[in-house]
């Protein structure tokens, strides 16, 4: 018999899966923003926490956000007010919009950069 306990491991499992894969996607593109000039690093260091990618010449956070419920919010919002006071402009990247219209993200990147 399967657990609650066991569901919300696999599903947790599951949702990191997915979030492994927007992110490839995401720094594959982020990556091609080199050419204008632009330079995120992956899992880049800011104060106490690490950021899903971080622009340290533009002081610009990304954050990409799956299904919080499972995660952990309360951390990741931890993690945005300490970037904030360390004078970072921090973006949501939700893994929809990286599935569903990539160009726009990386224009609102472009815009929170420059």
């Amino acid at each position: 018999m399967v657990t609650a306990d066991k569901r919300k491991v696999f599903f947790t499992g599951v949702l990191k899966n997915i979030n492994v894969m927007a992110g490839e996607i995401l720094w594959k593109h982020l990556m091609s923003l080199r050419a204008e000039g632009i330079r995120f690093i992956r899992n880049g260091v800011v104060g106490e926490h690490v950021a899903d990618y971080v622009c340290h010449e533009s002081k610009v956070v990304l954050l990409l956000s799956g299904d919080r419920e499972l995660l952990g919010e309360g951390k990741d919002i931890a993690r945005s007010i300490s970037f904030t006071k360390a004078g970072y402009r921090v973006l949501r990247v939700s893994e929809r919009l990286v599935y569903e219209d990539i160009n726009s993200l990386l224009e609102a990147v472009r815009v929170n950069v420059f």
